[in-house]
C-alpha cells in the first residue's frame, strides 16, 4: 500500500483512461496498481458510475421486466442475468420479483432478511445478489452512509484545527434556516485567494458529472445565499473542474490536520 495515494486533482487524461475501464471489482485492482491510485478512490468512482448507468438503463429494463422474468423462470439466476445485462443484481431481482407480483414492502423485507422468504430458490438467489451488489444492498447503503459521516467528521475536525468556528447543517436548521451547507462559517476562512464562507463535505469523487449535479442541486444556492465556498470531495476531483466562486478540495488537502 506504500505506493498508493489518495488523489487530489486527477488529470483529465488519467480520468479519461480510467473511467471507461472501471467495469468491475477486478478492474479496480488492475487500475489501482497501474496508476498508483488507492482502491478506495477507484471503488467510490466505480460506485458512482454504477449508479449513473442504473439510472440511465432503469426505464428500458423496467419495460422489459416480463422478458427478464421469462429468463429467470427458464432457470437463469438473478446474478447471471445481472452479469449478462450489466445491471446491479439487487435491481434485477427487484424488477423480476415485481413482475411476479411481489410488493415493494415484501421485497425490502426479503433484503433485510432473505430467510423470511418462503421460496427456497428466491432465498438462495437473493443471498447471492446481496453478496455481489456493492451499491444497492443494505450493507452497501450502510457503508456509504458511514463513509459520508466519517468524511464530514474529518472536515469538521479540519476546520476546528484551523481555529474556524462554524454552524453545522443541523444547527442551522434548528435555527430555522432553509438551504444550508454542512458547515456555515461564523467568520470567513482565507484559502487560495478566496474568502470561504461555507464548506460542503462530499464523500465522492468530483468528476464533471458529479460537480455539475452538485452545483445544480446545492452549490449554486449556497453561493447565492452566502458567497464564496469550498467543497471537499474526499476522494479527489477532476482538474479544471471548479465552478466559479467555489474552491475544490480533497482529503489530501486536509489530511495532515485531520489525522492529528
Amino acid at each position: 500500500m506504500g505506493g498508493l495515494k489518495y488523489v487530489s486533482q486527477m488529470k483529465k487524461e488519467t480520468y479519461e483512461e480510467i473511467y471507461p475501464q472501471l467495469t468491475s471489482l477486478p478492474s479496480i485492482e488492475i487500475l489501482g496498481r497501474k496508476h498508483g491510485i488507492s482502491k478506495e478512490t477507484l471503488r467510490v468512482l466505480f460506485i458512482q458510475k454504477v449508479i449513473r448507468e442504473t439510472k440511465r438503463k432503469h426505464a428500458s429494463l423496467q419495460a422489459s421486466a416480463t422478458k427478464l422474468l421469462a429468463r429467470w423462470r427458464a432457470g437463469e439466476s438473478f446474478l447471471k442475468i445481472a452479469e449478462s445485462i450489466g445491471f446491479p443484481p439487487i435491481m434485477v431481482a427487484s424488477l423480476i420479483l415485481a413482475a411476479t407480483g411481489t410488493s415493494r414492502r415484501s421485497f425490502r423485507a426479503y433484503l433485510k432478511n432473505p430467510t423470511s422468504c418462503g421460496n427456497a430458490r428466491i432465498r438462495c438467489e437473493l443471498s447471492d445478489a446481496l453478496a455481489n451488489d456493492i451499491v444497492y444492498s443494505p450493507d452497501a447503503s450502510v457503508e456509504q452512509a458511514c463513509r459520508g459521516r466519517l468524511a464530514e467528521e474529518k472536515v469538521g475536525a479540519w476546520l476546528s484545527g484551523c481555529g474556524v468556528s462554524y454552524k453545522t447543517e443541523c444547527q442551522s436548521r434548528k435555527e430555522g434556516s432553509g438551504k444550508t451547507p454542512d458547515f456555515l462559517l461564523t467568520t470567513p476562512l482565507s484559502l487560495s485567494g478566496k474568502r470561504i464562507r461555507w464548506v460542503e463535505s462530499k464523500a465522492t469523487f468530483g468528476d464533471g458529472q458529479e460537480v455539475r449535479s452538485d452545483y445544480r442541486k446545492q452549490l449554486r444556492h449556497y453561493v447565492e445565499l452566502f458567497g464564496d465556498g469550498a467543497v471537499v470531495y474526499w476522494y479527489g476531483f477532476l482538474e479544471g473542474n471548479a465552478p466559479e466562486r467555489i474552491l475544490l478540495l480533497s482529503s489530501a488537502d486536509i489530511k495532515s490536520k485531520t489525522d492529528k
